[in-house]
């Protein structure tokens, strides 16, 4: 008779004892979910606490194994991990909204057509700046110059930029506000288009664009934090959760910094100091940096070692076939990228030069020279794989972390000509996608 009692209290107390669930936020289940990991590339559902994944299985195995307090079916939808783009400018992606947006224009006068909008709703003596003009998508390819902007207004100062961010058309308000006439002497590392009488165009290249951006006031922090706010809900509604942003600036870290403060910054960035400078000092004090839970990782230093294609500035072995003389412009040294790269990997740093050459360059000889000293260059630009038109091969090095970014014609080498370039080709997807459709290779429409 003793042991009754200590039957009933067993029996009292083994439902509770049998719910061996544990708690979380949320459970997604009845859905097709790509892990992209290979040892489990796909589940049906999946736990989530306190806005992280804790656990990834079939069904039944998630709902039995966890408590919610929220299900979702997803009614067999596609799951996929968040998105990141390996080269982007966070902060160009949110202003587009306060600027004219000039994608897509099919020519010069409809460009001139959203300018003239726009001088309406702006007060005379402000400025007017835009980006996205391709001369290339033009029946007219050549460049246009500030006399055509000065018909539409001569009273703003005007600054377009084109689509890679290479070159600017101004008229000639913006000219005479930045002191270029035709006595300026190109800067370095960058070019002033001139007429036939030596006087400037309209357009300036790659370091010469410095001339007139240094005039146009600095966004404010209202100004960065609005277009920070803009950036990062056009990301995330596309499924990008991360990106690289190539370039930041004082100011710009300070602004995402104080959004992350206010917990208003649910997207994550590796960043890349632009230029150098001393941000880029401070950083090689202080080596790979991050801030809020790492939704801000500073990991390196974005340099330009020449300009873009489109532009004419890409540096060429030979000369442009629609620009005899022109073999584009080289803007940082290779002793400055080489010196740069060897104080970055003392911190584990990258170095980033943008290049676009197609021939032997001299980041590729920085990463012969660095190579052949048994010391891995690390880079996101330099090329991995350089090909030399010269011989029709390519030549490769041990690196250590490179991606092949911005090499255009060794990509098209690669992955369409056959090459056996090795490395990782990371390419800004928006020049990627226009670098092949130039010769027929993509659907304009899927861009």
């Amino acid at each position: 008779m003793r042991f009754v009692p200590y039957i009933f209290l067993l029996g009292v107390l083994m439902p509770a004892a049998c719910d061996f669930r544990q708690d979380c936020d949320v459970i997604i289940y009845n859905a097709q979910i790509h892990t992209m990991n290979p040892e489990q590339p796909f589940a049906n559902a999946m736990a989530i606490d306190n806005g992280r994944i804790i656990a990834i299985g079939e069904n039944e195995q998630i709902l039995t194994g966890w408590n919610a307090e929220q299900t979702v079916n997803f009614h067999q939808a596609h799951v996929f991990p968040g998105f990141i783009d390996a080269h982007a400018h966070l902060y160009g992606l949110g202003e587009e909204s306060r600027i004219l947006s000039l994608i897509g224009t099919r020519s010069s006068a409809e460009v001139l057509a959203e300018v003239l909008a726009r001088t309406k709703a702006t007060p005379e003596g402000e400025w007017i700046r835009g980006r996205g003009w391709d001369q290339n998508d033009w029946k007219d390819r050549s460049f246009p110059n500030a006399a055509e902007l000065d018909r539409v207004s001569p009273n703003h100062p005007i600054m377009l930029s084109r689509i890679d961010g290479h070159a600017v058309w101004v008229n000639s308000r913006a000219l005479q506000i930045a002191g270029i006439t035709h006595e300026t002497a190109d800067p370095d590392g960058g070019r002033i288009l001139r007429l036939p009488d030596a006087s400037p165009s309209g357009v300036l290249m790659d370091n010469a664009i410095e001339l007139v951006r240094s005039h146009i006031p600095e966004p404010g922090p209202e100004d960065l934090r609005a277009a920070y706010l803009n950036a990062v809900q056009r990301c995330l509604a596309l499924g990008l959760t991360g990106v690289h942003d190539m370039g930041l600036s004082a100011n710009r870290i300070a602004a995402i910094r104080a959004l992350i403060d206010s917990n208003a910054f649910p997207l994550r960035v590796v960043g890349y100091i632009d230029g150098r400078g001393e941000e880029w000092e401070a950083l090689l004090r202080t080596g790979r940096t991050d801030y809020g839970d790492k939704r801000l990782v500073l990991a390196g230093l974005k340099l330009y070692a020449d300009g873009a294609l489109g532009s004419r500035g890409a540096w060429l072995m030979d000369d442009y076939s629609d620009d005899p003389g022109n073999r584009g412009i080289a803007i940082e040294s290779y002793d400055v990228i080489r010196s740069e790269a060897k104080r970055a990997m003392k911190q584990r740093l990258q170095v980033c030069p943008c290049d676009w050459r197609r021939g032997c360059t001299h980041v590729t000889r920085c990463v012969r020279a660095c190579s052949e000293r048994g010391v891995p260059f690390r880079t996101a630009y330099a090329h991995r794989a350089c090909t030399s038109h010269r011989r029709g091969r390519y030549y490769s090095f041990p690196t250590l972390g490179n991606r092949t970014v911005h090499a255009a014609y060794a990509l098209y080498k690669r992955h369409v000509l056959g090459g056996s370039a090795p490395g990782c080709a990371s390419h800004n997807p928006r020049v990627c996608l226009a670098v092949f459709d130039r010769r027929g290779l993509v659907d304009s429409r899927r861009q």
